[in-house]
């Protein structure tokens, strides 16, 4: 995910993204299906260590889930900001503010007419942006972290509904 995650940066605010929306969406599609398919792998072989005394109940199903996705969290956060320090955070604010200006051009090229609101709010952000200072380790951090517990707050519930089973209870004959 951290791997997918600068590329996408890369490709998308640096390399100018120009012809590689397609690109962008198949790798997308192909990283979250693997990531869930993964998921639901850990989390089914974790549910093997629960013999079936113990079961394996949606709560704990739920909470592995999110523990993983927060750890890989932590993962793509800090590989996001070492990216983002080793390439310059200057140049990451350029790409954004060209792919904004691209946006700009595409639609008014499009024939849409943008209202002078729409205009105004694009040349906010694109100030906005350029006045901002660069995120530290832990607002990188902390991003990715929330990012990713919604993320496995989503597949927790589905996975953990797939994956639970009760506990069996042994009847004593005598």
């Amino acid at each position: 995910m951290g791997l997918s995650k600068i590329y996408e940066t890369y490709e998308l605010f640096i390399g100018g993204g120009d012809g590689v929306g397609a690109l962008f969406v198949l790798e997308w599609f192909v990283v979250m299906i693997l990531f869930v398919v993964l998921l639901y792998k850990f989390t089914k072989r974790h549910s093997q260590y629960y013999n079936d005394e113990q079961g394996f109940s949606f709560a704990t199903g739920l909470a592995f889930v999110v523990t993983i996705t927060m750890l890989t969290g932590v993962i793509v956060g800090v590989m996001e900001y070492i990216f983002i320090s080793i390439v310059g955070y200057e140049s990451f604010v350029e790409g954004y503010l060209s792919l904004v200006g691209y946006y700009m051009n595409l639609i008014s090229e499009s024939g849409l007419e943008l209202s002078e609101d729409m205009v105004n709010q694009f040349v906010a952000l694109q100030e906005a942006v350029r006045k901002s200072s660069a995120p530290s380790m832990l607002d990188t951090l902390f991003a990715a972290l929330y990012n990713y517990s919604l993320i496995g707050g989503v597949l927790g519930l589905i996975i953990a509904a797939l994956v639970r089973r009760g506990a069996v209870k042994q009847i004593n004959q005598q």
